[in-house]
């Protein structure tokens, strides 16, 4: 059972940004039915297969999966978007589950941009 709508897309919003200007942003990202559900714009969905996506998004997805978040998220209440203080401290960097084929990566701006397939953008 999924945590939020399937009907709602959650848009990107801003996570970080480095001293060089590096922009990060928190993306949500769901399993349906074998294709990952990319919540890219504010009403704009991309999907993929694992054959279809995205080198970039594919590796952020594997760093994601090398913990063991069904051990992690058992019992827990699910929250799309949001960084509990019980996830490993690692999850900062790259993303997280929130729940069962519910995801939240953190993504470059430059690849936000790609996936949109917008021009470049300074905020979401």
């Amino acid at each position: 059972m999924s945590s939020i709508d399937d009907n709602i897309v959650v848009s990107p919003r801003h996570y970080a940004s480095s001293d060089d200007g590096d922009i990060e942003y928190l993306v949500f990202m769901r399993l349906e039915d074998g294709e990952f559900a990319v919540h890219v714009d504010k009403n704009y969905i991309r999907r993929f297969t694992l054959d279809t996506m995205p080198v970039q998004l594919k590796q952020s997805l594997a760093m994601v999966h090398a913990f063991n978040w069904k051990e992690i998220l058992t019992g827990r209440r699910y929250i799309p978007m949001s960084f509990k203080s019980f996830f490993p401290e690692g999850a900062k960097e790259i993303g997280w589950m929130t729940g069962p084929g519910e995801y939240a990566l953190v993504l470059n701006v430059k690849v936000l941009d790609e996936l949109s397939g917008s021009s470049p953008k300074t905020a979401y």
